[in-house]
């Protein structure tokens, strides 16, 4: 992955499984045929979702496998699963994990070294989306978040830019800090509002709410989640 492209980034800007039991905290969809730097390039790819579960440890599935109906168990049938697989940061906060899957990086280059650390500078306390020079659409009060804290691209990033930005990249989540890091700088966006019980995003995604989103919000669809 790519560190400190922050300019180029910048310039750039312009049914789910059946899992019981498990909060989905983030979904990623990209939508392409998707590029990368092989000779051999497979474009029968339209789709990739990557999903993160809150709170799984890693040998639950395996553990309780007699028990699974549908998603987990349809991708350990079906899928790829990595027993030998290790993390490189003591924290396992929010931020530093997404960080670390989405981007591939260490915390040391991804730049998220938590979920909230002390500002050098002013000795304030940093939100890792933390981000004074944009706000929340649905209300100008709130503080607003993006991935400016981010110092490494993402894999969606990645898909974007080797596609000349064409992909469509949305992160999804009940967390706002688990829609926006893996949806990169180059995705977009959308995450729950606990005050007002809607999916909401900010002025770094849009200038507006999408129109699509005003009406998932009071479809009542979004109850049900």
């Amino acid at each position: 992955m790519r560190t400190g492209n922050i300019v180029k980034l910048s310039a750039l800007k312009s049914k789910m499984l059946n899992l019981p039991l498990l909060i989905i905290t983030a979904v990623m969809l990209i939508t392409s045929p998707l590029a990368s730097d092989a000779k051999e390039v497979n474009r029968d790819i339209d789709l990739v979702i990557q999903i993160t579960s809150d709170m799984l440890k890693g040998e639950m599935p395996f553990k309780y496998y007699d028990k699974l109906t549908g998603g987990y168990k349809y991708l350990l049938d079906n899928g790829v699963s990595y027993t030998n697989a290790h993390y490189q940061h003591s924290t396992t906060f929010t931020a530093v994990g997404h960080a670390v899957l989405s981007t591939g990086a260490p915390a040391a280059e991804h730049g998220l070294a938590g979920n909230d650390w002390a500002d050098r500078v002013t000795g304030e306390r940093m939100y890792c989306i933390m981000d004074a020079s944009s706000k929340h659409l649905e209300s100008s009060s709130l503080k607003g978040t993006s991935p400016r804290n981010l110092t490494a691209t993402t894999i969606s990033d990645e898909i974007k830019l080797s596609n000349g930005g064409k992909p469509k990249v949305f992160g999804i989540g009940i967390k706002d800090r688990g829609a926006i890091i893996p949806a990169g700088r180059l995705g977009k966006a959308i995450y729950y509002n606990p005050g007002t019980g809607n999916f909401i995003t900010s002025d770094y995604y849009y200038d507006q709410m999408p129109d699509w989103l005003v009406s998932f919000n009071k479809s009542g669809a979004k109850d049900l989640i």
